[in-house]
């Protein structure tokens, strides 16, 4: 049998060499090289763009990167929360986009109340570094409630006169005023009556309420 011993072109070699190396470098840079941060516009550009920037997960960013955050996305972002919660063995029975919630942590016997709170919101905290579940439940809940990124005193004094629970000319310092001490109380404390269901009203969305 005879082989053949002729060798190839030195030209093409190099060639096929040059072209590996080229895709291998291509291939490198492409993995690589990070998205380039984008610019946000619009009322709350400057909330979202602190957000982002403080995020480390690439979830929390990439939600963030089109300046909104849809209800599925934070649904996402909740259900995280809850798993992170978990698995520190806190039993979660109800958490909110606004802020509230319920949640039961470990504890030992003859422990004190506020010891248990306090490892409660520890926990909650550490999930909250692991999720951004905060950032996220903040801009999505104040973006629905608030899109112009309106004053929220001036908002809430606005929508407390129309749903006839002030008197005309009520300002947001008015409330703040109000807010700071126990005008609120009855509200809070008798959360069915009428009056207390159109605080409420305004809370959640004190633009569009009505009475």
């Amino acid at each position: 049998m005879t082989r053949d011993h002729r060798r190839p072109a030195v030209g093409s070699v190099l060639s096929l060499i040059l072209l590996v190396g080229a895709l291998s470098l291509s291939s490198c840079s492409a993995q690589s090289s990070p998205k380039e941060e984008p610019t946000f516009f619009g009322p709350w550009a400057v909330e979202i763009q602190r957000a982002y920037q403080k995020a480390s997960d690439p979830t929390i960013r990439e939600i963030l990167r089109d300046g909104e955050v849809s209800a599925a996305e934070m649904e996402e972002i909740r259900q995280k929360q809850i798993s992170c919660l978990a698995q520190l063995g806190v039993e979660v029975y109800e958490l909110n986009p606004d802020g509230s919630g319920s949640v039961r942590a470990p504890q030992a016997p003859g422990e004190s109340v506020d010891v248990i709170q306090q490892r409660a919101s520890d926990l909650q905290m550490q999930c909250d570094r692991e999720t951004g579940w905060s950032d996220i439940s903040y801009l999505y809940h104040e973006m629905m409630r608030n899109p112009d990124n309106r004053d929220t005193a001036s908002l809430m004094a606005e929508c407390l006169t129309r749903m006839g629970l002030v008197p005309d000319g009520y300002t947001g310092q008015d409330y703040m005023s109000d807010f700071s001490g126990d005008t609120f109380l009855p509200y809070l404390e008798h959360q069915e009556t009428p009056d207390a269901l159109k605080f409420r009203a305004c809370d959640e969305d004190p633009v569009h309420a009505q009475p």
